[in-house]
Order: structure tokens, then sequence, then C-alpha cells
């Protein structure tokens, strides 16, 4: 779904403060934004920008939680030529990022293609992805930078969040909020009238109530465990699913949205291979990116907390997700996406099977 916008039509207020911050800020002049329906980051939102010259551009706006870091590694990256990286484009004063309103603005080239989830790898591109994440898990940080990027903190907010959500369903009635001073957990267990797709969440909670407990309490196992092993953190993308690698039309590809980007082992990203996760990086993808990547020694342990874990922020962020669209159709495909962690040989059948022994 896209959103055209002719800059002579000033009938919404924030066009005109995109242009200006394209002027000011880039001097880049548009004749045309679109808004993309691209990812699920709330805080984020993308556009297509095409200027006087009839060159494209890719506009982001992230308006909660910005950290430099995620637009000066990608660019970084990129100078040290690891060629699957698109790197932000410069304000005039040499910033990676404007400002558009509360929001910053960072601009890029406009890359036509697909993601992994639309067009499906090719083996080539599997050796080539592991090439690119070898040579990042590698990159030595200059100090200045390094002091951007977070570092691994085995946070429970993830299953603090889950908790509160299960607790929330199970104390309240249909029709009735959750318990007093638990917003989060109301947000997910109160029903609205007519509103199938939350009834269908909370239903589905709660048949999975048991399930669901059984995940976050072994997260939580297996971050008080690895929390006592010697580690080495390495620069990682921390979210690199198929949907995070964008095929162009060429053929090529890159690697993009780095919001994430922290110091983690790097089985933080090495998780993904053999997760099952959306029946992609399963074990024929593995062996051809383990082609490119090398040989190394990955923790089980590790490996099956990242999994753990992030089955748990996937239910979270999910819910949260859910109830928050005005979209049915993007909801119904919200919680056949939550529905499917559960389908025999998913991510959570995967996340048991990585447990040790």
């Amino acid at each position: 779904m896209t959103t055209n916008h002719n800059l002579a039509d000033e009938s919404s207020s924030r066009w005109p403060e995109l242009a200006a911050c394209l002027q000011n800020e880039y001097n880049v002049h548009p004749v045309q934004i679109t808004q993309l329906e691209l990812g699920a980051d709330p805080y984020t939102t993308v556009f297509r920008v095409v200027d006087t010259e009839a060159t494209a551009y890719f506009l982001k706006l992230r308006s909660a939680d910005f950290n430099l870091a995620t637009v000066a590694v990608p660019r970084w990256l990129a100078d040290q030529s690891i060629a699957q990286i698109i790197a932000p484009i410069p304000c005039t004063d040499g910033r990676l990022f404007g400002q558009a309103g509360a929001s910053a603005a960072i601009l890029y080239p406009f890359v036509e293609g697909s993601d992994g989830f639309t067009v499906p790898l090719q083996d080539q591109h599997w050796v080539q992805l592991g090439q690119a994440l070898r040579s990042i898990h590698a990159a030595a940080v200059p100090a200045e930078l390094a002091a951007h990027i977070p570092r691994e903190d085995y946070s429970p907010a993830w299953r603090v969040k889950v908790r509160e959500y299960l607790a929330g369903i199970d104390e309240a009635q249909p029709g009735t909020p959750a318990a007093a001073g638990n917003d989060a957990a109301g947000d997910v267990a109160g029903d609205v009238a007519g509103d199938a797709a939350g009834a269908a969440l909370r239903s589905f909670l709660r048949d999975r109530h048991a399930e669901i407990v059984d995940l976050v309490t072994q997260a939580e196992q297996l971050a008080s465990t690895v929390q006592g092993l010697p580690q080495e953190l390495v620069l990682c993308h921390a979210d690199i699913h198929v949907g995070n690698v964008l095929i162009g039309a060429g053929g090529d590809f890159h690697i993009v949205d780095w919001d994430t980007v922290k110091f983690a082992p790097r089985e933080h990203d090495l998780m993904f291979l053999g997760a099952g996760i959306a029946s992609v990086w399963n074990p024929h993808e593995a062996e051809l990116f383990y082609k490119g990547y090398g040989a190394c020694t990955v923790d089980p342990h590790l490996l099956a907390y990242y999994r753990f874990e992030r089955i748990v922020q996937d239910i979270a962020v999910d819910s949260v997700q859910l109830l928050a669209s005005a979209d049915d159709q993007e909801r119904a495909g919200i919680l056949q996406q939550l529905q499917g962690q559960f389908a025999p040989d998913g991510p959570i059948e995967n996340a048991w099977r990585s447990l040790p022994g």
C-alpha cells in the first residue's frame, strides 16, 4: 500500500515538513513523496522520494529510541568496502541524520528490489551473506564509534512483558480490564466489542498459556546460564532474518535495517540458521551460509538462549502490533504469524531441539 502526495497539495501537514527537511538538511528538492508500508516497527515510517532530477531516495523517519550507531555503523561498514551495506547519505553539514519535527530523518539511495521473504535467496546469496556477516563480526570498530553501540545485557524486559500479558488475561473477565496497575496486560486482556482479532489473540494466548510460560521460564534459565560463560562480543546486526536482506533487481543483495545493532556473542546472529523462522534458514541454507562464513565454534547454550528469547520477544511484539493496527487484514496476518511459531518444525520446536543435551 502506498500514499502519494503532490507537493502542491498541502492537505497533509506532514508533507511540507518532510519537504523542508529534505531541502534544508540534504539539498534534495522533492516532487513526489510516497509512504511505503514496510516493516513492523511502530516507531519507524519510510518513504520513497523523487526529486527534480528524477533521482529516487529512501527516507526513513525514526520517532523514538534513535541511536547514532544505527546510522554510523552502516556508514562505517560501507567505508570498509563491505559491498552489501547501503550507507546513509550525509546531510549537507556531514551529519548522518536530519530532523523532521520530533523524528530523526535518515536518507538513503533507493534500491529497487524485494526482501528475502518475497524473493527467495539463491544459493550464491547464502554464501555471500555468510561472507558479509563474517566481515561484520570481525570488524575492529573504532573506539569513538563503539562508544555508541549497545552491549548485550540479557535484559529480562520481554520476559517480564509476556508474563504481564498472561497475568492480565488470567485476571480479566470478558468485557473487563486487567488488574489495576498492569497496563501492558490490560492492552491485551481487555475485550473490545466487535473486535474479533483482539478476541482471537486473547483466546490464542490463553490456549497456549502453559507453553508460553515454559518458553519464558526456559529463556530465563538460559539467560542465567549464559551470563556466567566466557564470551567474545562482536559487532552484530542482531535482527538478520531474511526480511532484512534486500534482493536487488539485478540479483545483488544488501543487508538493511540496523536499528538493533549491538555488541553481542556471534550466536545472536547465527541463531537464525536452522531456527525455521518463516520456513527459511534451514539446514541446506545453513550449509551454504557456512561456506561463506567459514568455520567457527558455536556455543549451544548461547544459541538456545537467543532462539528462546527471540520467540518471547515476538510474542510480545506481535501482540502489541495486532492490537495497535486498524487494518483487519494486517491484524489477521499478525495473528497467523504468531500462530506459526507453534507449527510443527517451526521456531518453537527448533528452539527446544537446540537445547544442549
